[in-house]
């Protein structure tokens, strides 16, 4: 006799379901605690919420910053480095510059030195010769020898030329004064072009003197 009740009928109908009785979803496991797909569900959370894999994710973001920040150090070590080294290379060119403008001061500091000297010798054999052509009283004086005023005459000379020499290495410039130009234009007319030329500058130097 065949059995009419729903549940044989759909034992029947699903011949490949299991009839034993019982609930329908099994939510235990085999320890007797949530089923398997709860039991993942769970654990899925329990990763994202698990102290030491949030560690673990901190401590390579830590190590990548870290990375970034040495890189970044060492760039910019490396242009501290490189504008350090412009500094001082433009440190001692300034240096040997204000060495060689020191040199080249004392140089022409000591040829003025000179040049002065020279021109008080000048300016005393000048003032000798005038002594000894105006200043002379012949009568009951002793006379002064032809051969000692003409010693007088080639130091003049000598000295003159000498500081001639030493005023044409000097910058020069057009004189801007009358009674300079005067005098220059009484040594030569073409004294303007002459003055420029140091083949001719210091012979018109010396004939200025």
């Amino acid at each position: 006799m065949h059995d009419r009740t729903p549940h044989a009928a759909a034992a029947a109908r699903y011949p490949h379901q299991s009839h034993a009785s019982g609930p329908l979803v099994d939510v235990s496991s085999p320890e007797g605690g949530p089923g398997q797909h709860g039991n993942t569900y769970v654990q899925g959370f329990g990763n994202l919420a698990d102290p030491l894999a949030i560690d673990g994710f901190l401590r390579i973001q830590e190590g990548r910053v870290n990375q970034f920040l040495q890189v970044s150090d060492r760039r910019a070590e490396a242009q501290r480095s490189a504008l350090q080294q412009a500094a001082d290379r433009l440190s001692n060119i300034a240096n040997n510059i204000g060495a060689i403008l020191k040199l080249e001061h004392e140089a022409i500091k000591k040829q003025l030195q000179e040049a002065n000297a020279k021109v008080d010798e000048a300016v005393k054999a000048r003032d000798e010769l005038r002594r000894l052509a105006d200043g002379v009283n012949w009568t009951g004086s002793a006379k002064v020898s032809d051969q000692e005023i003409r010693s007088k005459w080639k130091q003049l000379e000598y000295n003159i030329r000498s500081l001639a020499s030493v005023l044409a290495k000097c910058q020069t410039k057009v004189p801007s004064d009358k009674l300079t130009r005067t005098r220059l234009d009484e040594v030569s007319t073409a004294w303007r072009k002459l003055l420029v030329v140091d083949d001719y500058k210091n012979f018109l130097i010396g004939a200025y003197i």
